[in-house]
């Protein structure tokens, strides 16, 4: 058996848009034509039908009692139809997810490693956030962090990634072979680090290397590493 012909789809989504906002200009901005072309439409749905489904007057739009059940039939039929293209669409989007790590780690570690990450994941749409504080994390907003810190961590699912050695480097042509070369090199620092504690300075270092006549105040500061 042959199923009856339906009037055109775009007739039927004129009438149903320009019924659910009673006005053909409106609809024509909702869907992105002009107003004749809504007037158009509805005609040729009416021409179809052999009835009328629309009452017009140059103040409003209403429906007539046969235009009410097919305005009703056309609402829930394109209601369900947006609902299950909404759904197919989100089971194939990839899924978004927001990252926020110091912006050393970014810039120096995992911005040149994105593109073998989008490989590994090619479903996951990775927004990065960069920020030296700590963040709160939330579903919707910023939802994963990379931190330095010993877990585990209230609240959140967490595991170690990796653990830090630090140590002084310098440039191979400064010739330092001892301890006591550091006397006549200048020194760098980083200020504000809190992470991991104790903060790795130069003070702790001279500390732990047994040096005790070094000026650890001298030298340029910087705020991140």
């Amino acid at each position: 058996m042959h199923r009856p012909r339906l009037p055109p789809l775009s007739a039927l989504r004129a009438f149903e848009a320009a019924a659910r906002l009673a006005s053909f200009k409106a609809a024509a901005e909702e869907l992105l034509v002009t107003p004749t072309a809504i007037s158009h439409q509805i005609k040729q749905l009416e021409a179809y039908m052999s009835l009328r489904v629309l009452d017009r007057t140059p103040r409003a739009v209403t429906l007539t009692p046969r235009g009410k059940a097919l305005y009703e039939a056309t609402a829930a039929g394109f209601g369900e139809i947006e609902r299950v293209v909404t759904r197919l669409l989100a089971e194939t989007a990839p899924t978004t997810v927001t990252l926020t790590s110091t912006i050393a780690f970014l810039s120096h570690w995992l911005v040149p490693r994105m593109d073998a990450l989008r490989q590994t994941i090619p479903n996951i749409d990775l927004r990065l956030h960069a920020s030296n504080k700590v963040e709160e994390l939330r579903s919707g907003g910023i939802e994963t962090a990379i931190r330095y810190g010993r877990g585990p961590f209230a609240g959140t699912a967490s595991m170690q990634l990796c653990s830090d050695a630090m140590t002084p480097v310098c440039a191979p042509s400064l010739g330092l072979s001892q301890l006591g070369d550091l006397r006549r090199v200048t020194l760098i620092h980083i200020d504000g680090r809190s992470r991991p504690a104790p903060k790795p300075d130069w003070n702790r270092w001279c500390e732990q290397a047994g040096i005790t006549d070094l000026d650890t105040s001298a030298g340029p500061r910087f705020p991140d590493s």
